[in-house]
């Protein structure tokens, strides 16, 4: 407690500096103290507050005291309430019990009843233990499980990473798939454009039967028919309705062509509805007319595909 010494006669006595918080925490002695050395209405009234706030709080808390008392009494009460009720049912089913017990005693069981009554006892009694060895299994069986359920459970995640890498192959797959069939494409582009590039150059270098230019006929309805037939064959591979030779029917047509070296250009260039099931690889009606050229011309056919080639790309 910190009190200030008195001040000097003539001057009013003034409270210390102590706050009402410190006066709060002060015990009933201690601000008596405080006013008996202060003596100024207003240190009169700043201790009188904090008194009366701490009976209203001691008041409050003493209310609360005595409720809380009174239910715990109350709870006392009907526990003890129904501490009677159970203390009468068992007194009553002592009372049965003895009654029956008496009974028995005075009518008697006959000794073959109660051997029947122990062997009874004796097969629960098994039973008990049979059940409680089947408990202890259980628990055994419950332990093997668990580790089951974490194998499982690994599994399950190694399942799902393989899952995982499967969707990425199929993926990958797709992709190369993908990428194989643009490449056919450009392929069949790239044939599409020989074949092309073929008839051009057949059309500005070839002859029909090494004296007659296919610019120069004499036969002037000639050239238009040959231009004309080269014409329809251009069409029918670019709208795709050309059916292809493959290598054994060209090598048939190429042995029929060279002993008709005197017949018509659209005669050699004609091909079968039935010739595109025997080999793999098409060969174009063009590529069959070079063959009958260069058997007019007498050169090797090899030149003449050289030759082909050399016109088509260059």
């Amino acid at each position: 407690m910190s009190i200030q010494p008195k001040t000097e006669p003539g001057s009013p006595p003034i409270l210390s500096s102590t706050s009402n918080k410190s006066l709060e925490t002060m015990s009933v002695p201690e601000l008596i103290e405080i006013l008996r050395v202060k003596w100024q209405k207003e240190d009169y009234d700043r201790v009188e507050d904090v008194l009366v706030e701490r009976e209203k709080k001691l008041k409050t808390k003493a209310g609360e005291l005595e409720e809380k008392f009174q239910l715990q009494s109350l709870a006392r009460i009907d526990a003890e309430d129904k501490l009677k009720k159970k203390e009468q049912e068992c007194e009553k089913v002592q009372r049965l019990y003895e009654t029956l017990f008496k009974g028995v005693k005075e009518s008697g069981l006959d000794k073959e009843t109660i051997e029947n009554l122990r062997k009874k006892n004796k097969v629960l009694e098994c039973e008990n233990l049979k059940l409680l060895e089947l408990k202890k299994k259980y628990e055994v069986d419950g332990n093997a499980v668990d580790e089951l359920r974490k194998k499982v459970a690994e599994l399950e995640a190694e399942k799902k990473n393989n899952l995982d890498t499967t969707t990425e192959l199929n993926d990958k797959n797709g992709k190369l798939v993908d990428e194989k069939l643009k490449a056919e494409f450009t392929f069949s582009e790239l044939l599409d454009m020989v074949s092309k590039c073929s008839v051009r150059f057949w059309m500005s270098d070839a002859s029909f039967d090494g004296e007659h230019d296919i610019n120069k006929a004499d036969d002037p309805g000639f050239p238009s028919k040959v231009i004309e037939e080269v014409k329809e064959f251009n069409d029918e591979i670019n709208d795709g309705s050309l059916p292809l030779r493959r290598n054994k029917d060209f090598h048939q047509s190429h042995g029929a062509a060279a002993a008709e070296g005197g017949s018509k250009f659209q005669n050699i260039i004609e091909i079968s509805d039935n010739d595109h099931d025997d080999d793999d690889i098409p060969i174009s009606r063009v590529m069959q007319a070079k063959a009958t050229e260069s058997r007019k011309r007498k050169l090797p056919f090899s030149q003449s595909c050289s030759g082909n080639r050399s016109g088509s790309f260059g």
